[in-house]
């Protein structure tokens, strides 16, 4: 006796639904140990020496540097922090809108001096503003 054929239905689509939710658990995860790593690193203070990468400037960078005992340099004019917010105003004021500005401090400057410094940056719309450090391959 024959025995009948039997007739496969194949399923010919993939179910993604475990994998979406195998990737979204694994994504949960990544951001959360990545947040535990970043914040772990944020008490090991190394400053002013970092490992990153150059930025492209612009055609006109306001380059501003602090000294230890807290004095400004304006593109390498000393200033005080009155004459240097009026100047910033001005330049402001001429361009129309305000330049990117590269922060230098000494790695012994005091904190409230570098602070006072980005509150002027802040308070005359100097948004785009970058620290100078020195780059980890040279300190080898």
């Amino acid at each position: 006796m024959k025995r009948p054929k039997r007739k496969y239905n194949f399923l010919s689509e993939i179910n993604i639904t475990p994998l979406t939710d195998v990737m979204l658990v694994l994504l949960i995860i990544f951001m959360a140990t990545s947040t535990f790593i970043v914040s772990g690193q944020a008490l090991d203070l190394s400053l002013p020496s970092a490992e990153g990468r150059d930025i492209n400037s612009p055609d006109k960078i306001i380059v501003l540097e602090i000294k230890p005992e807290g004095t400004v340099y304006f593109d390498g004019v000393k200033m005080t922090k009155n004459e240097l917010e009026s100047k910033l105003t001005a330049i402001k004021k001429s361009l129309g809108t305000a330049p990117p500005v590269l922060v230098r401090a000494d790695k012994a400057t005091r904190y409230q001096n570098f602070i006072s410094v980005l509150e002027i940056l802040s308070g005359n719309g100097f948004d785009s503003v970058s620290l100078a450090v020195e780059p980890e391959s040279l300190k080898k």
